[in-house]
């Protein structure tokens, strides 16, 4: 064994986008891409938390049911002995590791940068502090505030908390701060060409782009979020006209200066 093989660190791969901002469609098309194994909508506290453990958003039931990285003998040493969410990773990150497969992990941002109903905003990753012994590569997706907005408060969740515009207006704020640091894709901009931007993210997440995708991510199913395309889309990749936003709406967010800070760090200019 070499010297180098001795301190090589373990490699992940980290996307972050917040909820009904065209994460799913993104994260399908590169989970579909061969060598990719995707994990979905992952967080610390994604099973352990009351309001979050319906979502089925457990790393280990995703290595197990989606890419058979784990065994019956694994799982019944866990329910023994059960290990941490940080062993968790480094177990899955071997296995796909051995078997030739790029883990990509797509982060439940939601939890850390709007956090209602389930927390507090940290206004940090706490997923990516997870990873402090690996090789990160990171990168971001976003959609408009407004639209954003609009498609968020139509889940049920959402629309029964006491989230208002200030709270996620900071949260998109802090956010898009995030997405200058390490870099970002916004969703508009890929449905207009799809293989341009998905070659683009590929790069910055240190994964081999396959265009085959174009022919399997419809049918991909490793995925949690919006699977069903409550707006259409689902046999092709294309721009969507966007909802209607009433005016009195428009006003409550024009008046505010987050909003204006986020469109120019996102690089909006239209609301």
């Amino acid at each position: 064994m070499s010297d180098a093989s001795l301190t090589e660190k373990p490699t992940i791969r980290l996307l972050h986008h917040m909820a009904r901002s065209g994460g799913t469609l993104i994260s399908r098309c590169l989970g579909s891409m061969q060598g990719v194994c995707l994990l979905s909508e992952i967080h610390p506290d994604g099973t352990t938390h009351p309001k979050a453990k319906r979502y089925r958003l457990s790393p280990l039931k995703q290595a197990v049911e989606w890419h058979s990285l784990l065994d019956p003998q694994d799982l019944e040493i866990f329910r023994k002995d059960p290990p941490s969410f940080q062993q968790i990773m480094w177990l899955i990150e071997e296995r796909a590791t051995a078997r030739g497969l790029q883990l990509l992990v797509r982060d439940w941002s939601h939890m850390d940068w709007i956090g209602k109903p389930f927390y507090q905003p940290a206004y940090e990753s706490r997923l990516a502090d997870c990873f402090q012994d690996y090789t990160v590569h990171r990168h971001c997706t976003v959609r408009h505030p407004i639209d954003q907005y609009l498609s968020l408060f139509k889940l049920g969740i959402i629309a029964k908390s006491d989230l208002n515009i200030d709270e996620y207006l900071e949260g998109m704020l802090r956010f898009s701060e995030l997405c200058n640091e390490i870099g970002f894709t916004r969703y508009e901009d890929l449905t207009h060409a799809p293989d341009t931007h998905l070659k683009h993210i590929c790069g910055q997440l240190a994964l081999d782009f396959d265009p085959g995708y174009s022919e399997r991510w419809s049918s991909f199913t490793h995925i949690t979020g919006d699977i069903d395309f409550s707006r259409g889309g689902a046999e092709a990749i294309r721009p969507l006209t966007r909802r209607a936003a009433p005016d009195d709406l428009i006003d409550q967010f024009r008046s505010r200066e987050t909003y204006s800070q986020v469109k120019q760090l996102l690089g909006y200019e239209t609301d």
